[in-house]
């Protein structure tokens, strides 16, 4: 540790000695290390990081698809009550649809998208209300009143997080419902995207009549998996449960239908997954220029001081000490980079978020994007810091010391 500490001195007192040449490398890195920061603090929420639900690897969607056409499509509401009849390798089955509706307010009505579900799906979500309750299966009942959930985001900006919101009365497009619970504010359908300001039940949706009609689609499904069972599993059994239904109903369901089971969470990345991945290429390039750049700087520096390298050998260094000294020095440089690329990573975020608002995560620095940054510079240090270290060998030190 004295010789670590030694050589961390002995580099920081030559890059004082020369502030123009410090500069030069630590703004490079800083670019460099801080536009892959700022990529990975945007596109970390939204593609690995679990949403916030137990087990939420065994959430999927079922998406019914046209055969002919591979185009995803939506399912009716009889063919879904019958899915869930009849299905047994799945813990629960729900469905959902979104629409737009007027919040009334005693300031101007808020235009805000609300969803319709089924009782079950927080159930199948796993998901418990931060204040009140979430829908329960007596909401479904013709005869019971209608109420709704409300987002958290829509708590604080309707109704000033006042925590007796439970039980008032609400207009949504001129129909009263009465409010029974509010989300915790980390509860999202999707990690991108938008989330919806309301949840009501399903039969509560403009035009229930619809949920009669067989040939009408327009739910989306989210089930949960059971334990022990795969996606394959499941499959097999929506297969010969879909052949079934196309047998005793063929006069009533449109044909030439599949289906596909997707993770819940590849689901709803699947869109901004390829932009992400084109991103951090993108900035790895320039990470890479950076490097290069450094590490001619570094061998221009390493040729220029022969004659000290030549002296230490002379007394007695090896060409191993010497690397060392190198590595140190490489690694300070970029530790100093990788401090002001985090920097520079706050500022690159506000830009990301303001040109890809809600379809990317939220952006900032936190425990996994400070280890990624230090992570990234560990490695340029690394790698730009072997150019120097070969040159070592080239050294003669007669010559040098006879010069």
């Amino acid at each position: 540790m004295d010789t670590v500490f030694s050589d961390l001195r002995y580099g920081l007192r030559g890059f004082v000695r020369a502030p123009g040449f410090t500069l030069t490398p630590v703004l490079a890195l800083a670019l460099g290390i801080g536009a892959n920061t700022a990529i990975f603090s945007a596109i970390y929420p939204v593609l690995f990081k679990s949403l916030p639900f137990p087990d939420a690897q065994r959430l999927v969607r079922i998406i019914p698809f046209r055969e002919g056409t591979g185009e995803d499509s939506m399912l009716s509401f009889p063919d879904f009550r019958d899915w869930r009849e009849q299905v047994q390798s799945l813990e629960g089955l729900s469905a959902y649809s979104q629409e737009s509706v007027a919040l009334g307010t005693s300031q101007e009505p808020i235009r805000t998208r609300i969803i319709f579900a089924t009782s079950n799906l927080f159930a199948v979500l796993g998901a418990k209300a931060a204040l009140g309750r979430t829908l329960e299966d007596a909401d479904d009942a013709p005869t019971a009143e209608p109420v709704t959930v409300l987002s958290h985001r829509l708590w604080e900006q309707a109704f000033a997080s006042n925590p007796r919101v439970l039980g008032q009365s609400v207009q949504l497009d001129g129909r009263s419902f009465t409010i029974v619970g509010v989300l915790p504010e980390s509860f999202r359908l999707s990690p991108t995207g938008k989330p919806p300001g309301l949840w009501a039940p399903l039969r509560t949706k403009s035009h229930p009549e619809l949920l009669d009609k067989r040939g009408q689609h327009f739910l989306s499904v989210i089930a949960r998996i059971k334990k022990s069972i795969s996606v394959d599993q499941v499959g097999a059994e929506m297969r010969a449960i879909n052949r079934r239904l196309d047998e005793t109903l063929s006069t009533e369901r449109r044909g030439g239908e599949g289906f596909k089971i997707i993770g819940l969470q590849e689901r709803a990345t699947e869109s901004i997954r390829p932009v992400a991945m084109l991103l951090l290429a993108a900035v790895a390039v320039v990470l890479l220029i950076a490097c290069t750049n450094v590490a001619n700087l570094l061998l221009a520096r390493a040729n220029a001081r022969q004659r000290e390298f030549a002296i230490r050998l002379s007394q007695g260094a090896t060409s191993g000490r010497i690397a060392r000294q190198l590595f140190t020095e490489s690694i300070l440089l970029s530790a100093l980079g990788g401090a002001t690329g985090l920097l520079l990573t706050l500022w690159l975020s506000d830009g990301l978020k303001a040109l890809f608002g809600n379809r990317i995560g939220s952006t900032g620095i936190d425990g996994p994007v400070i280890l990624f940054a230090a992570t990234i510079a560990l490695l340029t240090g690394i790698i730009f810091g072997v150019a120097p270290v070969f040159g070592l060998s080239r050294i003669g030190i007669y010559d040098a010391l006879k010069d």
